[in-house]
């Protein structure tokens, strides 16, 4: 669940991933709207973040190795 709507990032990824090239900030609105979401755009900033995150970062230990005291 991301800023309280029940997004699932998984089939925001399998979309993202079906249009064969790199996505971009468009691509994950349209996916959002298609899933039929009245999103805001700190909403789509926040899909990408997590987005990156999984795929580029830590995933889900990303904020905690972000800490100052690590």
């Amino acid at each position: 669940m991301l800023d309280g709507l029940s997004i699932d990032l998984n089939s925001i990824q399998l979309k993202l991933a079906s249009l064969g090239r790199a996505w971009n900030v468009e691509d994950v609105t349209n996916v959002l709207r298609e899933s039929r979401l009245v999103v805001s755009d700190a909403t789509v900033l926040n899909v990408i973040q997590q987005l990156r995150s999984v795929s580029a970062g830590a995933g889900p230990l990303e904020a905690l190795l972000a800490l100052p005291d690590l």
